[in-house]
């Protein structure tokens, strides 16, 4: 469960990153990646439209590791071609994947969100 997420700006992304709250049940390792949208995020690729699809550009990707259950904050910082993209963008749109690798070695899906950069 995505509990925060704290309000930025393409600016702010280019300069220090983002951060972001997760609320998690079990403790693992907690991944988050930010997608551009327009494309199809690799984890979600139908079988049918595999060969023809445009992958997602990933413009962000955050791991953080919790030893117990609760909060944790994963901070985001930008890929080599995710800065170039939005070093020339006015306004982004984006999907913000957040998966929990546990103990175990299960992964579970946490779920997707929206994001409007600006």
């Amino acid at each position: 469960m995505i509990v925060k997420f704290i309000h930025s700006t393409i600016h702010k992304l280019l300069k220090l990153g983002l951060s972001d709250v997760v609320g998690i049940n079990q403790p693992g390792t907690v991944t988050q990646d930010l997608y551009l949208q327009g494309g199809t995020p690799p984890a979600y690729a139908s079988s049918k439209s595999k060969h023809h699809a445009k992958p997602a550009l990933l413009l962000a990707r955050g791991v953080t590791t919790a030893t117990a259950a609760g909060n944790v904050t994963v901070h985001l910082k930008l890929t080599k071609h995710g800065r170039g993209k939005l070093k020339t963008a006015g306004r982004v749109k984006a999907t913000l994947v957040t998966t929990l690798r546990t103990s175990g070695g299960q992964r579970l899906s946490l779920g997707r969100r929206t994001v409007s950069l600006h």
